[in-house]
């Protein structure tokens, strides 16, 4: 922001290094949702993980109903593969995430 306070968090992070598979997340503050914030960054996060990681795959996943995040991984490139069921308890209630990725080949 203008005043030096975070938008928010994205992070990269290795989860398996003999494959080059890494994961990447982000979170943003309310008020700054919807206006293309965190796709910027995590496109960002691609770039710096293809060309300087030198990453085979990277993933993000996300509560299942939050269609937000989905639409973010769908605009920097990503893949659906699919839903892993009750990964999450949000709410006191488990929720399925939804798992997106995008290969080294595909940016």
């Amino acid at each position: 922001a203008e005043d030096g306070e975070p938008l928010g968090t994205v992070l990269i992070w290795c989860i398996d290094e003999p494959i080059r598979e890494w994961e990447v997340g982000w979170g943003l503050s309310q008020e700054h949702t919807g206006k293309g914030i965190a796709s910027e960054a995590a496109r960002a996060l691609l770039e710096f993980g293809f060309k300087e990681l030198k990453v085979h795959r990277i993933q993000a996943n996300c509560n299942a109903n939050n269609i937000a995040s989905e639409k973010i991984m769908e605009t920097i490139g990503m893949k659906k593969e699919g839903t892993l069921r009750d990964t999450r308890i949000l709410r006191g209630e488990w929720c399925d995430s939804t798992i997106y990725s995008i290969l080294e080949n595909e940016i």
